[in-house]
């Protein structure tokens, strides 16, 4: 039901897990732990991956590689019909790492990487709210990452 096309089944979850607990796995090895074959595990990767149930980067946290100032915006667009072009938009910032479209007070999510304040100041004020339909923005600095994760897929079942 996550895709339009592709129905996820006990193996696709089981598969899932997996990966989650150690994305580094290789095929065989995912064979071997649910007893199946590596085609089989390479195929439902591949579809998997294709109808965008599963995605694959390296997730690191800012702080450590040199964005001394990573942020969460929040923002309202008027009027409402500019939302998701907007939120397209945003996502094309070579700073962004996550948009989402939201409800309740404001109508998008965002997260940047920033180098420092000056390099967040620029973003918010040269380029995001320069933006045809952004009406205002709401920024709160990420102190410190204490998880990124996904959650346990086991939720899903209950």
């Amino acid at each position: 039901m996550v895709s339009e096309n592709y129905q996820l089944d006990s193996l696709d979850y089981e598969i899932l897990r997996l990966l989650q607990k150690n994305a580094r796995l290789s095929y065989a090895q995912i064979a071997k732990s649910l007893d199946s074959t590596l085609g089989t595990i390479r195929n439902r990767i591949r579809k998997m991956s294709a109808h965008k149930i599963i995605r694959f980067w390296g997730r690191i946290d800012p702080h450590q590689v040199g964005f001394k100032t990573p942020a969460n915006i929040h923002i309202s667009v008027q009027p409402s019909g500019l939302i998701e072009r907007v939120a397209n938009q945003i996502a094309e910032f070579p700073e962004v790492s996550y948009v989402a479209l939201m409800t309740g007070d404001f109508d998008i999510e965002v997260d940047v990487w920033c180098r420092d304040q000056a390099h967040l100041t620029r973003l918010i004020t040269d380029r995001l709210q320069k933006i045809e339909g952004v009406a205002s923005t709401k920024t709160s600095l990420v102190l410190k990452v204490i998880k990124i994760a996904n959650p346990d897929l086991g939720l899903i079942e209950e």
